[in-house]
């Protein structure tokens, strides 16, 4: 094994325990006694903005590293930005595995962004894959829409602008991969804390969460986040864009186990049976590129 196989195979671990990082949310989210979505998300992205910003400063790089990252960081913080708004409102408004299920098409998204901006090839079969996937979330969300169940036809889209979020994010760090990229990670947590936090104002909510909720937001930021995505930016020097996605999808196996375990909550028929649809997909996906590699 070579330098580049070694680092490549370094990038992988990385990712995969970002993905485990970030199985952590749904439990946690489920924890929560009276948090509004919008007061979580801004203690939950202070949090991680003032993880990333120490991380950076400890470095001794926190202004070269901003100045030095350009639209490439800009442009994956506002991507992760709405990856972490439309997690928290799919997630409060479904079950859990249902987020991570259509969180799970990320990979395909990634495909397709990457084969316009980085001019990544997408063969063949890569198409069908992405074909299928967008057939998992079709039969997802038709029963949704046949019950008539606003909240979670809203889920649903919540879940799917934070799968493009997820993807727009992944190939923005992979196109500025020569650069530090962690400052998107900072740009993000600073976007979503200043959009929560004049929601929070505009609704007429308090800026004062509880002890209990503040500490699980600010746990989830710092930890679950923090470390899970500083891990993920790391892992996308080393490998492809659409790798990046596909690995860190080891958060949809865990996820719904943890919520299950410690919940009991199950998924519908229907969405068990896009999902498959999808997963599917995301492993043609997965085996196709390593072919071509």
């Amino acid at each position: 094994m070579d330098d580049a196989d070694r680092e490549r195979a370094r990038g992988r671990i990385f990712v995969l325990a970002a993905g485990a990082a970030f199985s952590v949310g749904g439990p946690l989210v489920r924890l929560l006694e009276e948090a509004t979505p919008w007061q979580f998300l801004l203690y939950r992205s202070g949090a991680v903005a003032v993880a990333a910003a120490a991380y950076l400063a400890l470095r001794g790089t926190l202004l070269g590293s901003v100045r030095a990252a350009g639209l490439d960081a800009v442009v994956g913080g506002i991507g992760l930005g709405t990856a972490f708004a439309g997690f928290i409102f799919s997630v409060t408004h479904t079950t859990v595995a249902n987020t991570l299920i259509l969180l799970s098409t990320a990979p395909l998204w990634t495909a397709l962004l990457g084969w316009v901006v980085l001019r990544e090839r997408v063969r063949g079969t890569a198409w069908l894959a992405i074909g299928g996937g967008f057939a998992g979330i079709a039969i997802m969300a038709s029963d949704n829409v046949a019950l008539g169940t606003f909240g979670a036809t809203f889920a649903d889209g919540a879940a799917l602008a934070a799968a493009l979020g997820f993807a727009t994010f992944s190939v923005a760090i992979r196109r500025g991969r020569a650069r530090d990229m962690a400052p998107a990670i900072l740009f993000a947590g600073l976007l979503t804390a200043a959009v929560a936090g004049l929601a929070v104002v505009l609704g007429g909510e308090s800026l004062r969460l509880g002890a209990h909720d503040a500490t699980i937001a600010v746990g989830y930021g710092v930890i679950a986040l923090g470390a899970g995505f500083g891990l993920y930016t790391i892992g996308s020097r080393s490998i492809p864009a659409v790798e990046l996605t596909v690995l860190s999808m080891s958060e949809v196996v865990l996820g719904p186990l943890w919520v299950w375990l410690a919940f009991d909550e199950t998924p519908a028929g229907l969405t068990l049976l896009g999902g498959a649809v999808i997963l599917a997909a995301v492993l043609v996906l997965a085996v196709a590129g390593s072919r071509e590699r």
